[in-house]
């Protein structure tokens, strides 16, 4: 029997690429940063700021991919 996660992979694999690449993007951002892209948000002040906070940990990350080897401050 399959397990749950191959389900879905088996489903994902029938839609198109687009499809496949957005589902995606959409998941690591609200496991990465606790940020749904999907949502309305109230206020553009709110935006910037979620929007603002996402970019700066995304910089970080891409920070410590490029430079392991030096330590936070």
């Amino acid at each position: 029997m399959k397990d749950k996660k191959q389900i879905m992979l088996d489903e994902l694999a029938k839609e198109p690429g687009v499809v496949i690449a957005m589902a995606y993007m959409y998941a690591k951002t609200f496991v990465r940063y606790g940020v749904d892209i999907t949502k309305a948000w109230e206020t553009t002040t709110q935006q910037k700021e979620i929007l603002e906070e996402a970019y700066n940990k995304g910089y970080a990350d891409a920070m410590k991919a490029v430079y392991p080897e030096e330590e936070e401050e």
